[in-house]
């Protein structure tokens, strides 16, 4: 496994991709920084992601599709993405409390396709000035957009965004 060869690693300098029905993350718990993207996708095997529990920066993009995650448990410590936070059809997750200490995203926040989300307030930490586009869409439940990131975000009539397609009070 990568844990049981890659022990001292605590940075990988490169693209992460965990993809595949019986992937999981369990034996990344001593990486602290991703050199570049963060991508877990189809994997209905995955309960949580504890495995990132000591992951603190990434230096792209984060993204996830497609699984069958209940919590973001093990995101907790992730607080820099310098790329875009893609979350998509995470149809299990109702809320991204555990990226409350997520300061700094510098590019595009995609929340889109996730049935069961009901609360983004975890996001409420994130410097908004970083943020290139806001898509928050086809989330279902999702009816409280408002937190601190999203108004500042919104209080500059030039940003672009996207906001529709949730609960009623969640759609502009």
């Amino acid at each position: 496994s990568f844990a049981s060869a890659f022990r001292s690693c605590d940075s990988i300098k490169a693209n992460l991709t965990v993809w595949g029905i019986n992937s999981n993350v369990d034996g990344l718990q001593g990486i602290e920084h991703i050199g570049g993207s963060l991508s877990i996708r189809e994997s209905s095997m995955q309960p949580d992601l504890t495995g990132l529990s000591n992951v603190h920066s990434i230096q792209s993009s984060l993204s996830f599709l497609n699984l069958n995650v209940v919590t973001l448990q093990g995101l907790h410590n992730v607080d820099s993405i310098g790329g875009h936070l893609n979350i998509t059809n995470l149809n299990h997750l109702s809320n991204l409390d555990e990226l409350s200490s997520l300061q700094y995203v510098n590019g595009d926040i995609n929340i889109r396709d996730n049935d069961s989300l009901v609360s983004i307030a975890g996001l409420g930490n994130i410097d908004a000035e970083a943020i290139n586009l806001l898509h928050l869409q086809n989330n279902n439940l999702l009816s409280l957009c408002s937190n601190p990131m999203v108004c500042n975000y919104l209080s500059d009539p030039g940003n672009p965004y996207t906001i529709l397609n949730n609960d009623p009070g969640c759609n502009s």
